[in-house]
């Protein structure tokens, strides 16, 4: 019997599938792109927008080169149900380290419905690289095997495949930020040959994402695709896919929504959710369709292993850290770091030597300022450097550092002065402690009303007074007047005035 040559709303496959073993008319229309397919519960609770993502093992369905991110072996697999049961979706994988950069991932693919006895396996061999030292530019490519098989002798064909993407991170470490940009191409002029000699194309992909992580565990993603499958109405036209992820209590509950516009599932949502320990990772995505089609549960799974490729060489640890105490903080120097990859430095503060110590900022300069601490209590810091690579690298950390803030203590200035006709000069002897200037009081009666002659505190230790909040300096009237230093602090603080002098204006000549 040759075999029908159908095109199929993917929405309606499953009915299609079932019609076809009913009347004994097998259907052909393999591989198909439209719908919610796809791989890994992560990337489909975001909706599908994982281009630029893509640094799980499911990279190799969304863009290849995003799995030489890996930094460790990773053994992951999928279980997803669709059209109330009517269609199951399986995936493995299993990547390693190779070489001195590179990524090899061995990788199985099945979608399987049921009682129409049609299965589609996909044989995946997955290698990508970094393409730059620094590890923010990365290539990746797929060889596929693809395989048709049915209940019917004569459904069923083979075929060769060919994907391949470029990823690119830019990394703004100092200011706890990251932009990625990832593309890739999948099955161009990838053709399945039919048991019955019938030659059929396989629907291409192209995408292009784009990712913002605003904050650590916060990104935004983003992709547009454009595939051409001739069972989906449309096509050729534009598909928008977007997500948000978030990860909390320190990367452990990961939690994700998205959106996908594809033709047969307008419109939709999406929404997901993760574990994630140091060994291993459990994902679970939700996606409803419309009409009767039941709703869409995926769950994935990924299992890490063997050590952590360095992806780079480590920074050495900062030198030369000084602590220098003040009024409620405490100011951080130290050498910058040697290595041009270092874009910033982490800072940890303890209260205790060598005790339990927490990040409190990243920078990116070798000097920073520690406000809102205890006067009287000793703080301990340490300093690390950062690389610009990917994954980043954290040094060790430096030689730890204390500092105790302490209240600010001024000396009263010593005070002179000299008084010339129409004016008064004064003159200090510059104060002990740390000091960012000078307050000059001026009073016509001793011991109180004094106003402040300068708007700003003085640099100098000098002053000359020709006038007094507007009024010129009176001849023959006696004047009362003191000094008192400003700290640094933040707000400033003023140290104890000086002996209060008293002057009396020389009378014009």
């Amino acid at each position: 019997m040759p075999a029908l040559k159908a095109t199929l709303r993917p929405a309606a496959l499953a009915g299609v599938f079932g019609f076809a073993l009913l009347t004994g008319v097998p259907a052909s229309a393999y591989f198909t792109k439209g719908g919610v397919t796809g791989i890994g519960a992560r990337a489909l609770g975001l909706g599908g927008s994982f281009t630029a993502i893509a640094d799980d093992t499911s990279a190799v369905w969304w863009n290849p080169a995003g799995l030489g991110q890996l930094t460790r072996a990773e053994l992951a697999g999928m279980y997803a149900a669709v059209f109330n049961g009517k269609v199951t979706y399986l995936f493995t994988s299993a990547a390693f380290p190779v070489f001195a950069d590179g990524i090899m991932a061995l990788s199985w693919d099945r979608k399987d419905f049921g009682s129409s006895g049609l299965k589609e396996d996909v044989y995946y061999m997955t290698f990508a690289s970094t393409l730059t030292e620094d590890r923010t530019f990365f290539g990746g490519l797929n060889v596929k095997f693809f395989s048709a098989s049915s209940s019917y002798p004569t459904v069923g064909g083979n075929g060769l495949g060919l994907d391949w993407g470029v990823l690119y991170r830019l990394p703004l470490p100092k200011f706890g930020k990251e932009i990625r940009f990832g593309f890739s191409a999948q099955d161009l002029n990838t053709e399945i040959h039919e048991k019955q000699g019938v030659i059929q194309d396989v629907p291409s992909v192209i995408r292009l994402g784009a990712a913002y992580q605003f904050e650590r565990w916060i990104t935004l993603s983003t992709d547009m695709e454009n595939f051409k499958d001739p069972s989906v109405s449309r096509s050729g036209s534009t598909r928008v896919r977007a997500g948000v992820e978030g990860w909390f209590f320190e990367g452990s509950l990961g939690v994700r929504l998205g959106y996908v516009g594809f033709a047969t599932v307008p419109g939709r949502y999406s929404a997901g959710v993760s574990y994630r320990a140091t060994d291993w990772e459990v994902d679970y995505a939700y996606l409803g369709h419309a009409g009767n089609l039941g709703d869409s549960h995926r769950a994935s799974f990924a299992l890490r292993f063997g050590r952590v490729t360095s992806g780079g060489v480590r920074p050495t640890a900062p030198m030369g850290l000084k602590a220098t105490a003040k009024d409620s903080e405490v100011e951080l120097v130290w050498t910058p770091n040697p290595e041009p990859q270092v874009g910033a430095y982490n800072i940890y503060i303890s209260t205790s030597p060598g005790g339990e110590s927490r990040k409190i900022n990243t920078v990116g300069l070798s000097s920073a300022r520690v406000i809102g601490l205890e006067n009287g209590r000793t703080y301990y810091f340490v300093v690390t450097a950062i690389s610009n690579t990917q994954p980043p690298m954290e040094s060790d950390r430096s030689p730890e550092q204390p500092a105790t803030p302490v209240a600010p203590q001024l000396a009263a200035p010593e005070m002179t002065a000299q008084v010339q006709e129409g004016e008064i000069t004064v003159s200090w002897r510059q104060g002990q402690g740390d000091i960012a200037g000078y307050n000059v009081y001026v009073s016509s009666v001793s011991g109180s009303g004094h106003v402040r002659y300068n708007s700003q505190p003085l640099s100098s230790t000098t002053a000359r007074i020709v006038q007094i909040q507007g009024a010129a300096v009176v001849a023959g009237e006696r004047y009362y007047i003191y000094v008192r230093s400003v700290s640094r602090s933040t707000p400033p603080v003023e140290g104890p005035p000086s002996p209060e002098q008293t002057f009396i204006a020389v009378p014009r000549q």
